[in-house]
């Protein structure tokens, strides 16, 4: 829907890889030729989080083929500044879904509690998130589990929800969140059942120091690369020990 109403393209032709009487390869080569673009320098998604698999290996590889005089480059570098600006349409839809996303997490840590197990946490979110609207894929059934019952690290892992049931000491973290009309989120909450311990209650410390520091620079023309190095000067200054030898670059 943003695309259609927002792009300056006056002809839209659709890549229909499950209709058996369109193949989407042909359809681009056809138009092109009919643009007069078999020749030129045509731009590929090829780079990092360009999700290639929209168009498959042997996908590119034909389009190469049938349009061997082009020049391909990758895009990637230009599709990203694309990305940093935002039409009032998306950036209205940005702010309904990042308020359902954090009212979700809530709902979900609400049910967090001795005996209740992962999959209870992950319907209740759901089933928030669809009474909002967000039955298109919502959170994908994605939840991440970090548990300490014994008072020792453990690593983190990231898979579907399973019916084990949480214990006293366990730490959930929540990360991830739902999408609206293919936009998506993604943002971390965290809770412990029963009483934090000593490290717990620090390292929170430790993250809302940097949390503030954030805040505090947050505004239009603030760096990307601030809002990382500020908040972890402060964190640094609060407790060099956590970060002994950093250098920022």
């Amino acid at each position: 829907f943003g695309v259609i109403s927002y792009t300056y393209v006056d002809r839209i032709k659709r890549w229909e890889e499950l209709n058996p009487k369109n193949d989407p390869v042909q359809s681009v080569v056809e138009v092109l030729r009919e643009l007069g673009l078999e020749n030129k320098r045509l731009g590929l998604e090829l780079g990092v989080a360009m999700y290639p698999w929209k168009a498959t290996p042997s996908e590119i590889a034909r389009l190469r083929e049938n349009l061997s005089k082009a020049t391909f480059l990758d895009a990637s570098g230009m599709i990203w500044k694309q990305r940093m600006v935002k039409t009032e349409w998306e950036i209205s839809l940005y702010r309904r879904l990042c308020k359902i996303l954090a009212e979700g997490f809530r709902v979900g840590l609400q049910t967090v509690k001795e005996g209740v197990t992962e999959r209870d946490v992950q319907k209740a979110m759901w089933n928030y998130y669809i009474s909002q609207g967000l039955e298109d894929t919502m959170m994908q059934g994605g939840i991440i589990i970090r548990g300490h019952p014994f008072g020792v690290f453990t690593p983190a892992f990231t898979g579907r929800a399973v019916d084990r049931k949480f214990a006293r000491g366990d730490q959930l973290m929540l990360d991830g969140g739902p999408t609206l009309k293919g936009y998506h989120t993604d943002i971390q909450r965290q809770a412990v059942i029963g009483e934090p311990s000593a490290l717990q209650k620090k390292l929170h410390k430790l993250a809302m120091v940097g949390y503030e520091a954030g805040m505090e620079i947050i505004k239009p023309g603030t760096k990307g690369k601030d809002l990382w190095r500020i908040p972890l000067e402060a964190q640094r200054k609060e407790d060099p020990s956590y970060f002994p030898s950093w250098r920022f670059t």
